[in-house]
């Protein structure tokens, strides 16, 4: 039992992380004077961004420290990231009751959103070995979406700031998501190739050379 949790820790972290904050989110309360938007809907929102960020930085903390053992999390981040941006569509379905029949997208902020909904629930659909030997470097290229994802993702958190019940209720929210957007453009930066060799080089240079054959190490 040592041994797994050993070996394991990290994941047991990660979805221990996104059981409480699954849970935090189902216990706020639901009730709201303006249709269509709930505390729970927003903080599901929110924790989407969260995650997807968490997601996005996996590879280039494996480039910058070596932290290989985390590049198994990757799968794991992003079906928390896809399970809060459904839960989030979920939310503002119910809270919208028959409305939502009569305008599913009523303006751009919910266009753009559903588009990012939709990016995600391919990558949760197709996130298994399986589906990966199938589509082989298809399914390499689908996974680049998850990029266009985040950034549509926030754009919509962005827009929606501007909600009255936002506004009101979690006015700290706009400064958040653009304190995420920052994050966003810096992981995304650092995957340019030039950029990522030379992180990549910082990673070695910090790295001892291993001692010649009769040195003392």
């Amino acid at each position: 039992m040592k041994t797994w949790i050993h070996t394991h820790w990290r994941a047991i972290l990660l979805n221990t992380l996104g059981l409480a904050a699954l849970l935090a989110v189902t216990r706020l309360p639901r009730a709201s004077q303006f249709s269509g938007v709930s505390e729970p809907m927003v903080a599901a929102g929110i924790w989407a961004a969260r995650f997807l960020l968490i997601t996005l930085a996996i590879t280039p903390l494996n480039t910058v420290f070596g932290w290989r053992s985390l590049l198994r999390l990757r799968r794991t981040a992003g079906l928390w990231t896809f399970a809060f941006a459904a839960l989030h569509f979920g939310y503002y379905v119910w809270d919208s009751k028959a409305s939502w029949l009569q305008t599913p997208i009523p303006n751009t902020a919910a266009a753009i959103g559903l588009a990012a909904l939709l990016i995600l629930t391919a990558l949760a659909v197709t996130s298994t070995n399986a589906a990966q030997r199938r589509m082989g470097k298809w399914w390499t290229r689908l996974h680049k979406l998850v990029y266009a994802a985040g950034v549509l993702g926030l754009v919509h958190g962005l827009l929606e700031t501007g909600n009255k019940f936002v506004a009101m209720n979690q006015p700290e929210s706009a400064n958040e998501i653009w304190l995420y957007l920052g994050l966003l453009a810096a992981l995304l930066a650092v995957r340019i190739p030039p950029l990522r060799r030379y992180m990549a080089g910082l990673r070695h240079r910090r790295t001892p050379a291993a001692p010649a054959a009769g040195e003392v190490a």
